[in-house]
């Protein structure tokens, strides 16, 4: 019975260590997912602050353009004769013309920069609910692994239950009967000589 008991005591403690073992690699992967979440996140911010410098430089663009029209339409204009008398309206309109594409141009950019940021909102927003959910499988495989010990408790408990029943019932029923030389029922106690 004893070689039973000790078994189960080295089964027990094996299957503990393997579960401690499983939790601690499951915990791992989830924390290598959860940096590879924040990682992503990282690179997600560089992208967005790549879209607004893109943007910057979009802006300043459109408005070198713009300048760059202003000045071809009052060379032509002036080549024109405008500026002086009925022709002036000719420079301004011009001048509206340049003016309205420019500002047409920077709408598109405002645009693009707006669904820009929204998009990128919607995936840190993504990537916050991807970690959150790996960090609730964590906490879930911790209390899986906790009650997977207390059932192998149990289930040792229960095991060194029966083991401990048939060892009192080979003593005769009695489990505080412990059998010892000149003890006993049709013992005599011998002191012996001294």
């Amino acid at each position: 019975m004893w070689p039973q008991l000790i078994m189960a005591g080295i089964g027990l403690g094996m299957s503990l260590y393997g579960g401690i073992q499983t939790h601690d690699a499951a915990k791992q992967y989830n924390q290598a997912q959860i940096d590879q979440m924040q990682t992503e996140q990282k690179m997600e911010d560089l992208r967005e602050q790549h879209m607004e410098l893109s943007a910057s430089r979009m802006r300043i663009e459109n408005a070198r353009e713009v300048n760059r029209q202003s000045a071809v339409a009052l060379a032509n204009a002036t080549s024109q004769g405008a500026g002086t008398g009925s022709n002036s309206s000719g420079l301004a309109g011009g001048r509206a013309q340049v003016q309205s594409s420019g500002g047409w141009n920077e709408l598109g950019i405002n645009q693009n920069l707006q669904f820009g940021h929204q998009m990128f909102g919607l995936n840190r927003e993504k990537t916050n609910e991807q970690i959150q959910g790996a960090q609730a499988q964590m906490d879930m495989q911790t209390g899986q692994a906790w009650g997977q010990a207390g059932s192998q408790l149990m289930g040792a408990s229960s095991a060194a239950g029966r083991l401990f029943s048939g060892f009192n019932s080979d003593m005769g029923g009695h489990p505080s009967y412990i059998p010892s030389p000149g003890f006993g029922p049709g013992r005599s106690f011998n002191m012996g000589t001294y």
